[in-house]
C-alpha cells in the first residue's frame, strides 16, 4: 500500500471523529435519560457507572486484543476487504470509548432544570406571535436551554477520537485504521526532525479548533443549577424509563463484554500461566517489577500534582467579575495543553528541555513529569468537578460536628464517614489519574528518560511482535500495580483518619 501523507490521515481521523460522535449522540442520550429518570440512588449510580466504564479501560489494552484478532479475521477476508473490516472494527471500538467520555461531560455541566418549562411555555405563544418570529425564539430557546450540553459532549467526544493512538497504532492492518497520531508518531520515531515536527502538529491543531466550533454560541449558556439535579422524575416519565434503563443496561453489557469479557476469556489462562513464568525467573521479575514500581511512582505523583493544581485553580476566589475572569484565564491556560493531545504538548516540552537552560535536566523523570501532570489536568478538572456534584456538604458538615463529640464511639464512627466521604473518593481519583497517566504511551515515549525503560512502553514495543505469556504476565502486572497502590493508600488514609480523631 502506497504511505499516506499526513494531509490524508487528517482528513481520514477528522470524518471518522465526526461519524463516531454524531453516532455516539444517541446512545449517550439514552443513558442521560436513564440516570434522570432512575427511581433510587443505587439504579442511578449503577447507569452512570454502566455509561463511564469505557473510559477507564486502557486503550493499549483494548488495541492489543483485537491486533491479534483482527489479524486472524483479516486473514479469513479478501484482501481489499482488510482495510473496510480494520476501519469498521476500530470505528466501534471508538463510539464504546466516546459514549464515555460524553457521558462524563454530561454528568460535569450544569443542567438547566427549567428548559422544559421554558419550552412549553413557548409553545404556548405560537397563535400569538408570527411563524418568523416564533420560529427564531424557538431556535434561540433550544440553543441556550437544551443543545448546550449535547453540543459540547460532541465536541469533547469529537476530540477524544481525533487525539486517540494506542489502539490504532496496535490495531493497523495494511496501514488501517489511518491515524494521523500513528503517522506523527512514527516519523517521531524515524528521526524526523523536532522542528519540522512541530510545524506538522499545527495542522492537527487547527482540525481539533475546528472541532470546537459548534461550542462558540454557547457562551454564557450554562449557569449553576439549583435543587438536586438528579431528581427522579415523576408519573409518567418515570414509568417511561424503565425501557430506557433496559436499553442503557443492554449498552453497558455490550460495552463490557467487548472491552473486558471478550479479552479476559481469551487471555486470562495465559495470564496466570505469565505470570508464573515470572515467579519462576528471579532475574525477570525483578527487571519488570523495577519497571513497574518506578512508573507507577511517577504515574502518582503526576495524579497528586495534577489533583493539587485544580484544588487550587478551583479555590481561588472569584467574588468579583475580575477576578472570575482571571480564574477563566488561569483554567484555560491550565487544560489547553492537555485539550491539545499528548502529541503536541510533549513535543513542545521536547523541545523546551533540550534548550540551554533546561538542557540539564533532558535526561531525568522531570519531562516526563510535567508532560503526564499537563496530559491529564483536563481529566483531573472533570474529576473535581463531579466529587463535588457528587458529595453531599450537609453529610460532610455533619460528620465533621460528630468528630466533635466527647464520646470515643461516636468519633470513631465520624471518622469513617469523614474517611468514606472525603479519602475513599480522593483516592479513587488519585487510582483512575494514575491508571491514565500509566498507560499515556505516547507523552512517555516521547519524554521518557534513557534509563530505565518505563513498563508501558516495553508492553508497546513487545505487543506488535507476539502474544506471548511472558508478555501478558507483565500486562497484568502493570495492571495491578495502581490498583495495589490504592489499597495501600486507603489503608494508611484509614489509620491517620482515626489517629486525628482520637486525638
Amino acid at each position: 500500500m502506497v504511505e499516506a501523507t499526513l494531509s490524508e490521515t487528517l482528513l481520514w481521523s477528522g470524518l471518522r471523529a465526526v461519524i463516531v460522535a454524531g453516532c455516539a449522540l444517541l446512545p449517550l442520550l439514552v443513558l442521560q435519560r436513564a440516570w434522570d429518570g432512575a427511581t433510587n440512588s443505587r439504579q442511578r449510580l449503577r447507569t452512570i457507572a454502566v455509561a463511564v466504564l469505557s473510559f477507564f479501560i486502557p486503550e493499549l489494552l483494548t488495541g492489543f486484543h483485537y491486533r491479534v484478532q483482527a489479524a486472524v479475521w483479516a486473514a479469513q477476508l479478501a484482501p481489499n476487504w482488510n482495510a473496510c473490516f480494520a476501519e469498521t472494527l476500530y470505528a466501534l471500538l471508538q463510539l464504546l470509548r466516546a459514549v464515555s467520555a460524553g457521558a462524563i461531560v454530561l454528568l460535569v455541566l450544569p443542567r438547566n432544570p427549567g428548559a422544559a418549562s421554558s419550552l412549553h411555555a413557548w409553545s404556548l405563544l405560537r397563535p400569538a406571535l408570527p411563524l418568523r418570529c416564533w420560529l427564531r425564539g424557538k431556535l434561540q430557546l433550544l440553543v441556550t436551554t437544551v443543545l448546550p450540553a449535547p453540543l459540547v459532549a460532541w465536541s469533547v467526544m469529537a476530540i477524544t477520537v481525533f487525539q486517540e493512538f494506542e489502539t490504532a497504532a496496535l490495531m493497523q492492518i495494511d496501514r488501517h485504521p489511518l491515524a494521523w497520531t500513528v503517522w506523527m508518531f512514527d516519523a517521531h520515531a524515524a528521526q524526523q526532525p523536532l522542528s519540522e515536527s512541530l510545524k506538522m502538529v499545527l495542522g492537527p491543531l487547527a482540525v481539533e479548533l475546528l472541532l470546537l466550533l459548534p461550542l462558540l454560541p454557547l457562551h454564557g449558556a450554562f449557569q449553576p443549577a439549583g435543587g438536586d439535579r438528579y431528581a427522579a422524575a415523576a408519573g409518567e416519565q418515570r414509568n417511561a424509563s424503565r425501557t430506557i434503563h433496559l436499553l442503557a443496561m443492554t449498552w453497558g453489557l455490550a460495552a463490557g463484554t467487548v472491552l473486558v469479557g471478550i479479552p479476559l476469556l481469551r487471555m486470562g489462562a495465559d495470564t496466570l500461566d505469565g505470570l508464573l513464568l515470572l515467579l519462576q525467573s528471579p532475574r525477570l521479575l525483578q527487571q519488570s517489577l523495577a519497571q513497574v514500581l518506578t512508573s507507577t511512582a511517577v504515574s502518582a505523583a503526576a495524579a497528586c500534582a495534577s489533583l493539587a493544581i485544580c484544588a487550587a485553580a478551583m479555590g481561588t476566589p472569584a467574588n468579583t467579575p475580575s477576578k472570575r475572569v482571571q480564574k477563566l484565564v488561569l483554567v484555560t491556560i491550565l487544560l489547553l495543553p492537555g485539550l491539545a493531545g499528548p502529541i503536541a504538548s510533549s513535543l513542545t516540552l521536547l523541545q523546551l528541555f533540550q534548550t540551554s537552560l533546561f538542557r540539564p535536566l533532558y535526561d531525568t523523570w522531570l519531562p516526563l513529569l510535567v508532560g503526564l501532570i499537563l496530559a491529564v489536568l483536563p481529566r483531573a478538572f472533570a474529576l473535581q468537578l463531579l466529587a463535588e456534584r457528587f458529595l453531599r456538604s450537609e453529610a460532610l458538615h455533619t460528620a465533621g460536628l460528630l468528630c466533635q463529640s466527647t464520646s470515643a464511639g461516636v468519633r470513631g464512627r465520624a471518622a469513617i464517614i469523614l474517611w468514606r466521604l472525603v479519602d475513599v473518593r480522593r483516592m479513587a481519583a488519585v487510582l483512575v489519574l494514575t491508571q491514565w497517566c500509566f498507560w499515556n504511551v505516547t507523552s512517555t515515549s516521547i519524554l521518557r528518560p534513557l534509563d530505565p525503560e518505563p513498563a508501558v512502553t516495553r508492553l508497546y514495543n513487545e505487543m506488535h511482535f507476539a502474544r506471548t505469556e511472558i508478555l501478558l504476565g507483565l500486562t497484568a502486572l502493570s495492571a495491578v500495580a495502581p490498583g495495589l497502590l490504592f489499597c495501600g493508600g486507603l489503608l494508611v488514609s484509614r489509620l491517620m483518619r482515626k489517629k486525628r480523631t482520637r486525638s
